[in-house]
């Protein structure tokens, strides 16, 4: 009769060895390529780390130049600003003086220098906005010369038009409130029973 539980051969000591051996390789093998592959998952990390630090800093400095322009534009807008304020005083000093002089001569000299500032005004984009008698007051561009700009008429039809201008506004091209609203007088309506009062 065979013996149904056979013993699997006992491992003499350097089989045990060997096998060990053997399996400590392959474990060492597999850790090296474990290492290996780390080494090459970090590699990749460090590399993408760098592309995106190096994008970062040229974002920063796009952002830095744009900054730059941008205060740069503002101060040039706000120093063209002051330029057109100055040359819009120049202007209404001529428009006044050419109103109250009574020399020809001197009168066109300063049509020709208030034609000069005309022009660098419009160079600026300033708009030069003008009145003339009889026109319909704008509350957007005129404004009431002073507490007495109010000229009482007995005629209906003459009613909110302007009875005397007494100078020019500005405006930059592309704003919508001027810098400077006209001055000027304007007619009022009053009926014949408040004449007669």
């Amino acid at each position: 009769m065979k013996n149904k539980n056979k013993r699997k051969p006992k491992l003499t000591r350097k089989k045990k060895k060997e096998t060990n051996k053997k399996a400590m390789r392959e474990s060492i093998k597999n850790m090296s390529k474990m290492g290996e592959n780390q080494q090459e998952m970090q590699n990749i990390m460090k590399t993408q780390l760098e592309d995106i630090q190096n994008i970062m800093k040229a974002q920063e400095k796009c952002l830095d130049r744009f900054y730059d322009e941008y205060d740069f534009m503002k101060k040039y807008k706000k120093d063209a600003r002051e330029d057109v304020k100055n040359y819009m005083m120049l202007r209404n000093c001529m428009y006044h003086s050419m109103k109250s002089c009574e020399s020809n001569e001197t009168k066109q000299m300063l049509r020709i220098f208030m034609k000069q500032i005309d022009y660098i005004l419009e160079t600026k984009g300033v708009k030069i906005l003008k009145a003339k008698k009889m026109d319909e007051y704008d509350p957007e561009i005129h404004t009431p010369a002073s507490i007495e700009s109010r000229v009482d008429t007995r005629h209906k039809e003459k009613h909110n038009k302007i009875a005397r201008v007494y100078g020019c506004g500005y405006q930059f091209e592309g704003d919508s409130k001027p810098l400077q609203k006209v001055p000027v007088d304007v007619y009022i309506y009053q009926g014949i029973q408040e004449y007669l009062n």
